[in-house]
């Protein structure tokens, strides 16, 4: 994730998920972003001594080097973003990578992607649009979004809750691109007043949340 294959120059992270979990300190060696008809893309990541992984070391966090990223710091002013709009990548996983019984890939790993232009706006609730299911059944609840939003986050940052201020008990799913996310309760819906509470560090995929930018733009 993010699953689109149009993404923004200033994209702060990926998310990658195996199916097994994988052997740690790998990832570097890996790992390679490729500019089509440019080559292999020099330290497009940020190197961290911790490689980020969930506890059960099925997915890793991989963030592009933020000094890269934002304007203003050296790493950007000496050798500027990763990614360029209109610029075509591929990012590329061997299949030497082993899994924690040591055990390689069955085949390499690619997704192909654009760059288009910077994200400079934060996420605005006020545009998602609400998909409010029937008393008595257990359709699921839908937000859809007006962007792309962090996968990661989305898994746990909204919670449902009744009209006794009680969290709803139910599972989620991300949908459409990251776009849309669904719940779905462990019980009907009872009728009455609902709420969906987001923590405002919920981010877009430039890494500007609902409460910040993750950087200031004079002008906007």
């Amino acid at each position: 994730y993010p699953s689109a294959n149009v993404l923004p120059e200033n994209m702060l992270k990926f998310y990658l998920h195996f199916s097994e979990p994988m052997a740690i300190g790998e990832a570097s060696k890996n790992i390679r972003l490729i500019r089509t008809g440019g080559g292999q893309v020099p330290l497009p990541f940020l190197e961290l001594a911790e490689e980020l992984w969930d506890p059960d070391g099925k997915r890793l966090t991989l963030f592009f080097d933020p000094g890269r990223v934002k304007r203003g710091l050296k790493p950007h002013q000496e050798h500027g973003r990763a990614l360029a709009a209109g610029g075509e990548y591929g990012l590329h996983i061997n299949a030497s990578w082993r899994d924690a019984m040591g055990r390689t890939m069955t085949e390499n790993f690619s997704k192909q992607f654009r760059a288009c232009a910077v994200d400079y706006k934060q996420p605005d609730p006020v545009k998602w649009k609400v998909g409010v299911p029937s008393a008595g059944t257990r359709d699921p609840l839908r937000l859809e979004f007006s962007e792309a939003l962090d996968h990661g986050l989305l898994e746990r940052v909204l919670v449902v809750y009744n009209s006794q201020g009680e969290a709803v008990s139910g599972v989620s799913r991300v949908a459409k691109g990251e776009k849309e996310w669904n719940w779905k309760p462990d019980h009907p819906w009872h009728e009455g007043n609902y709420r969906i509470v987001v923590e405002a560090l919920l981010e877009d995929l430039a890494g500007n949340s609902i409460g910040r930018l993750f950087e200031e733009v004079d002008g906007m």
